[in-house]
């Protein structure tokens, strides 16, 4: 299976264009619980998402949860600052993330995506004998200038990490990461963006964080130093 997004940009505003499954995984199942793979492949059948004859059942249920997570992600991106539209497209700059073109930068990131003028994050899952293996991909392929690719490689990190998060969690068959073209070092860069949201969680919810300082002092804490709590950067 391939998943295909796009990434365009203007300035300081970034436009992303991902598929959006037309079903839950939950409304794919059969009444006993099993994937109804028919169904499945029905609720695949977007544009930017390509099913090979030989992706299997496993195949299938991952590319499904894997955009399920996709959307939410951008949805809770966007509900934090009160956007609301389209989930298919993700609009991003120093204001936040948006989930509709609103600013002449967002419009412009349209018109250059009409254009073609795009960079491609590509998701390919495999079924192989040792499990799924997953490879993120990042082309630029007009060589297209400006910050393009590099908000395609940011589209790629958020990829990473969910691709991180069903990893944990799935544990009905084997997930292999693997970079591949202009993906290198994304799942570290993923890891490292995820571990600074858990010590951020921990700063935030830490009872012993008073004014700044650790009390009673914690010093087997990652964020202690010198009797204070680091700010976490």
């Amino acid at each position: 299976m391939r998943i295909v997004a796009k990434i365009a940009t203007a300035g300081v505003a970034g436009l992303s264009r991902f598929p959006v499954a037309n079903a839950e995984i939950d409304e794919c199942l059969t009444p006993d619980g099993h994937l109804d793979e028919s169904k499945a492949r029905a609720a695949l059948n977007c544009e930017q998402v390509q099913i090979a004859s030989t992706d299997d059942r496993r195949v299938i249920a991952f590319g499904l949860e894997y955009l399920k997570q996709m959307e939410s992600i951008v949805r809770h991106l966007a509900e934090n600052i009160n956007a609301q539209g389209e989930t298919t497209a993700a609009v991003t700059d120093e204001k936040g993330c948006r989930t509709e073109a609103v600013t002449p930068g967002d419009r412009a990131c349209e018109r250059r995506m009409k254009k073609g003028r795009f960079a491609f994050c590509r998701t390919d899952i495999t079924s192989c004998a040792d499990g799924i293996h997953v490879k993120l991909t990042v082309q630029n392929p007009r060589e297209v200038v400006g910050h393009t690719e590099s908000f395609a490689y940011e589209f790629a990190v958020m990829c990473a990490r969910i691709l991180i998060y069903l990893k944990a969690e799935i544990t009905t068959t084997d997930i292999v990461l693997i970079e591949g073209e202009g993906a290198s070092g994304v799942f570290a860069d993923a890891a490292a963006m995820n571990r600074r949201d858990d010590l951020r969680k921990l700063r935030d919810g830490c009872p012993n964080r008073v004014n700044g300082y650790c009390s009673p002092c914690k010093p087997d804490c990652p964020l202690y130093a010198n009797g204070k709590c680091k700010e976490v950067s």
